[in-house]
């Protein structure tokens, strides 16, 4: 059975970043949308992880209706220390005479939020498609208006029903393969789809030769109070690369000790079988007792570290977030940068089209556009990111002076921390 529905950008990937781009389309245009995923969107949709939401960020998501002070903490100062040397320095909301540095949530809860506000406003307007537990297929027509795009259900997801049943354009049975027609395609699908490459993206990849671990873990004596109030994320730096620990609320289920926190934990490739299990005893001794005595750990997840981006222009075709550029973690930058990602393009399709213009006007233009917007902060992001794992992932005599140096001096002159605390909060 074959069926045909139009509209003016197909999104491909309905993760949160994905989820966040349809309803920033939504709320700021008049476009319709169609997202496209290959697992199933529900609104208890599970992803363990944290992000640390740069200030830049908490703004965008309140202008969408969205307050992150309900999913978790702020951060209001922000530790950064290195193993075995005396350079530290300390970071402060204070000092930049904001509230809060940024604030911490779990991609779970924002995920439920951008899906209810989604699901509340908008799957009965006409204007937004859901499709979960579908893959797009292939793209027919890339040279021409509009695109053709191929959507078939996904055979490794279960395909159930839908968490709306009025999701879905077909009165009758969902079809087991159809067409889309759009103007443009947004991929928000992360590293996973070789779609991106087909259609003319350059895919490339640096290895790090890293591994990160990631779990939470708890505290349950406090050591130095002045690394709780305020409350404190930490980053410390290892010879095998960077310890970050960010402050959470009670993840469900676990027991309510003295503080929690989200771990990325660093790693030499050859230590990545010993990672089971958080050993506490080791961590304690790598981190220190800066935070407390560490005491319980959830199951960590251990993953390669690598830079990888899908670059060029591809007409009427962009990448958003990890689709475009995955991170290392060392600088938690990588969400933050994918918002940026959002709000430009956005910021883009609002600025060019008029009451009385569709976005097919736009819309061969539209990917050099984006790619030369996005071109400076992207390329300042990655290379700070990428020297940020040289300098501070080795032990190398020398470097280490070096670095601890920097630590020293900017923990001294309060103007050289002002700028690097307006970085940490995601201002341009």
């Amino acid at each position: 059975m074959m069926h045909n529905q139009s509209v003016d950008i197909v999104i491909n990937g309905g993760s949160t970043l994905g989820l966040l781009t349809a309803l920033a389309i939504l709320e700021h245009t008049a476009l319709s949308v169609a997202v496209i995923e290959q697992n199933q969107i529900t609104h208890e949709t599970a992803d363990p992880r944290y992000v640390a939401l740069a200030q830049n960020s908490v703004r965008y998501l309140a202008e969408l209706g969205i307050d992150p002070h309900l999913l978790g903490p702020g951060i209001e100062q922000i530790h950064v220390s290195d193993q075995g040397h005396i350079g530290q320095c300390r970071l402060t909301a204070k000092e930049v005479s904001v509230a809060e540095l940024g604030v911490v949530v779990n991609l779970s809860a924002l995920t439920q939020c951008i899906t209810d506000k989604l699901y509340e406003k908008y799957v009965d307007s006409g204007r937004l498609l859901i499709y979960s537990g579908y893959v797009l297929q292939s793209v027919e027509s890339i040279a021409l208006a509009p695109l053709q795009l191929l959507v078939a259900p996904h055979t490794e997801a279960h395909i159930g029903p839908e968490v709306n049943p009025q999701a879905t354009p077909f009165e009758d049975e969902t079809p087991s393969v159809f067409t889309l027609s759009s103007e443009l395609l947004f991929f928000a699908d992360g590293e996973r789809s070789p779609l991106k490459t087909e259609l003319g993206f350059t895919k490339s990849i640096v290895d790090f030769g890293q591994y990160g671990v990631v779990a939470n873990v708890a505290v349950d004596r406090v050591a130095y109070s002045r690394y709780h109030h305020p409350l404190t994320a930490f980053e410390r730096f290892t010879k095998h690369g960077p310890l970050a620990l960010l402050p959470i609320h009670t993840p469900a289920g676990q027991p309510a000790y003295q503080q929690w926190y989200s771990m990325v934990w660093c790693i030499a490739e050859d230590q990545k079988d010993g990672f089971a299990a958080i050993d506490l005893a080791a961590l304690q001794e790598v981190f220190g007792d800066r935070a407390g005595r560490f005491c319980a750990s959830t199951k960590p997840y251990v993953f390669p570290l690598k830079l990888t981006q899908h670059q060029g222009v591809v007409q009427r075709c962009i990448c958003l977030g990890n689709a475009a550029q995955a991170l290392h973690p060392i600088a938690g930058q990588g969400f933050n940068l994918g918002v940026r990602d959002i709000k430009d393009a956005v910021f883009i399709l609002q600025s060019q089209i008029g009451a009385e213009q569709s976005v097919a006007h736009i819309a061969a233009q539209f990917s050099a556009q984006f790619t030369e917007y996005r071109r400076l902060d992207r390329a300042q992001t990655v290379t700070a990111t990428s020297a940020l794992v040289s300098i501070f992932s080795n032990d190398i005599p020398g470097v280490n002076t070096l670095r601890n140096f920097g630590l020293l001096t900017l923990h001294k002159y309060p103007f050289l921390k002002s700028l690097f605390t307006q970085q940490a909060m995601g201002e341009k």
